[in-house]
């Protein structure tokens, strides 16, 4: 009978994939770096948390280099493109399907060229594959996910042989990420991973959810020098659909307090008018002529902008309005206006109370806007806080009096409304 497979002969095989990692694929070889190997029977196939790859020995050693290498690149894009960290309360399966989409589309396209179909067999016969995903975000599709379910992936086929688990307890490391204990923390969503999921095919996503905060935050925070470096040049050519998908979320993190800012600048109107000194005919000089400037805010009630973001926009806000002497009303809806007030009346803390439960339609929003306009009362800017699903008006039948500012989530982000401009409030 064979003898079982140890860590070290499992880690040699690993460590011999990097290397060839290097010598292959050098852009992806520099990156590894920052994931350093951990063999760990616990794994079903293959896994990263943002700070590891773990190994199952058994999977492991049923590769070919080429998996190998496929695989650790795979476990890269999902560090790289922050997959580990913006799922953000979506549905588990339905999310790790959306991400290998992505990655896998990545990894097999011309300019990378890592996962190839002579790769496709084996542990990798069912190797997730959608034409065109590397150039869309994981949100896009998830969104159509949503709507087309994939059914349930079967479990992983079990390698044939003795077994080939390691001899010894696993040495886990040390540091991030702990194993949890207890029940799920809040906020970490619903829908549960695919724990028979292969990686690759919709699995090997679960250590995702164990993170705490700070530790999403590092993760985070990590992989986001690491992109400024690609985005710098500092890893050499950049596969084009990688780029175009790092360019993305970089776009998404612009400084939201600043747009805000900018978007709701008081403008400064000057007209000539005649001085009062009687010994200067016919001079005339600029004085600014004070307008009243108003804005419209409205809020998505069905769910969407809430919480510590909402207050944290809100005071945002607040700040620019008191400051620049801005009139400002405040609409709370849903497929209807609920409720209408002053911005000194609304509190951001209690905003649950007034929660709807209907889907969203955004006309309500603009015929009212209409309507202050006719009473006198014209918006110069409209500031709507969505999740961007829902009717929006044709501007073509219903005037969209004042631009409109969509203040959204960063998973909001991929949906391009018709008209106006989004902020995304990164938090």
């Amino acid at each position: 009978m064979k003898k079982p497979y140890t860590e070290e002969d499992v880690l040699k095989v690993v460590k011999a994939a990097r290397r060839s990692m290097m010598l292959n694929f050098p852009f992806w070889g520099q990156i590894l770096a920052s994931l350093p190997d951990v063999i760990s029977p616990s794994v079903k196939t293959a896994a990263t948390d943002g700070f590891h790859i773990y190994w199952s020995p058994a999977f492991t050693m049923s590769l070919t280099k080429k998996q190998l290498r496929f695989i650790m690149a795979h476990e890269m894009v999902h560090c790289l493109l922050e997959h580990v960290i913006r799922r953000r309360g979506r549905d588990a399966h339905l999310w790790n399907y959306a991400v290998d989409y992505v990655t896998n589309e990545i990894l097999a396209s011309s300019d990378v060229n890592i996962l190839t179909d002579d790769m496709v067999t084996g542990p990798l016969e069912g190797i997730l594959r959608r034409k065109g995903a590397n150039s869309e975000t994981a949100e896009a599709i998830y969104n159509e996910l949503l709507k087309n379910p994939p059914p349930p992936p079967p479990p992983p086929k079990e390698p044939k042989g003795p077994p080939k688990e390691p001899n010894g307890p696993p040495k886990e490391p040390n540091g991030p990420p702990k194993e949890p204990n207890g029940p799920p923390r809040e906020g970490e969503g619903h829908g549960k991973p695919d724990e028979h999921a292969p990686v690759g095919q919709g699995g090997g996503h679960d250590r995702w959810d164990r993170l705490t905060k700070s530790q999403k935050r590092e993760v985070k925070d990590r992989f986001k020098e690491i992109a400024q470096n690609i985005a710098d040049g500092h890893y050499g050519k950049v596969p084009n659909g990688l780029m175009a998908q790092i360019n993305e979320i970089r776009r998404a993190k612009v400084d939201w307090k600043r747009m805000l800012v900018a978007g709701l600048q008081r403008p400064t109107d000057y007209s000539y008018v005649a001085p009062y000194d009687m010994y200067s005919p016919g001079i005339m000089i600029p004085r600014i002529q004070e307008t009243n400037y108003r804005v419209l805010v409205a809020i998505d009630t069905s769910g969407s902008v809430q919480g510590e973001m909402l207050i944290d926009f809100w005071s945002e806000m607040m700040s620019i309005v008191r400051s620049n002497r801005i009139e400002t009303i405040v609409l709370l809806c849903d497929d209807v206006i609920e409720k209408e007030m002053h911005s000194e009346d609304f509190n951001p803390k209690t905003f649950m109370t007034y929660k709807g439960g209907g889907g969203t339609n955004f006309i309500p929003v603009f015929k009212r806007a209409i309507e202050l306009v006719n009473a006198g009362w014209r918006p110069d800017k409209i500031i709507y806080l969505t999740d961007l699903q829902g009717t929006f008006p044709d501007p073509s039948k219903i005037e969209i009096v004042a631009q409109t500012i969509w203040a959204v989530r960063p998973e909001d982000a991929t949906v391009k409304p018709p008209f106006g401009y989004p902020i995304v409030l990164e938090d």
